[in-house]
């Protein structure tokens, strides 16, 4: 269950988690409020983009689920869902990190339920757990670390396309999404030399390209240094690339 709002990478990597790595993904709910700018759009933008990778989460049912804004209007809609799957082996899992604040507190409803895990990422730390913690006639929540593997995530988040990323930030509500080249190789020969020159002319690109690519025109001149930046990212071990991204 993911609630959808500008905050869009955490949704993406508690998917990944279940989808890629876990391999237990069956079905997923992004919900979103009637805010256009704030919750519906990025909710398209992030069913798009999981119905392009659904072959690699499993092929997992995804569905959009309108919500309210207070917390009976977003726990009711949810817990509907969850009465209607079919089979008692379901565990759901709720990811609390995006969303309304009250979409936080809803979250707090299926903390200690039997077949519920609630999940939350502060951004750029660790994956935690929500849990009740039970102490003599009280209770508190407290958040304990999910033991995720952190690299089999980085890796799957790497295997993603540069272009689909911005499709992720950027694609609009009509399904347009974000066009983009795959830059040409440049040899390790040629960039040293390309490098070099460059260098030598106080970084006269364009007399580099006319001397070592024999390339003469401004339009050219610009795209191979798309390039030669992408080849010298690509020297360095970087492979996820792509260049002169177009909206449409």
């Amino acid at each position: 269950v993911l609630f959808a709002s500008e905050q869009i990478i955490p949704n993406l990597h508690s998917v990944l988690l279940r989808g890629k790595i876990k391999r237990d993904l069956r079905r997923v709910l992004i919900c979103h409020t009637s805010d256009e700018r704030r919750s519906l759009l990025p909710a398209r933008r992030l069913e798009s983009t999981l119905r392009r990778i659904a072959g690699d989460l499993g092929s997992p049912e995804i569905e959009l689920v309108q919500i309210g804004s207070a917390v009976q209007e977003i726990y009711g809609p949810i817990n509907e869902r969850m009465s209607d799957a079919p089979g008692n082996d379901n565990r759901w899992v709720i990811n609390a990190t995006g969303g309304l604040k009250t979409a936080a507190i809803a979250a707090t409803q299926w903390i200690g339920r039997e077949n519920c895990d609630v999940v939350y990422q502060e951004l750029g730390g660790p994956w935690w757990t929500l849990e009740q913690n039970f102490g003599g006639a009280s209770s508190a929540i407290i958040c304990k670390d999910s033991g995720y593997d952190r690299a089999a995530l980085s890796a799957a988040i790497d295997a993603i396309p540069a272009r689909m990323w911005l499709d992720l930030q950027l694609g609009d509500s009509d399904g347009m999404g974000i066009s983009a080249s795959e830059p040409r190789s440049i040899d390790s020969a040629q960039f040293k030399a390309i490098t070099l020159l460059a260098i030598q002319n106080g970084w006269n690109w364009k007399a580099a390209a006319e001397t070592v690519l024999n390339v003469s025109t401004l339009d050219s001149i610009g795209i191979w240094f798309e390039h030669y930046v992408a080849s010298g990212l690509r020297l360095l071990g970087v492979s996820n690339i792509a260049h002169s991204f177009k909206q449409g």
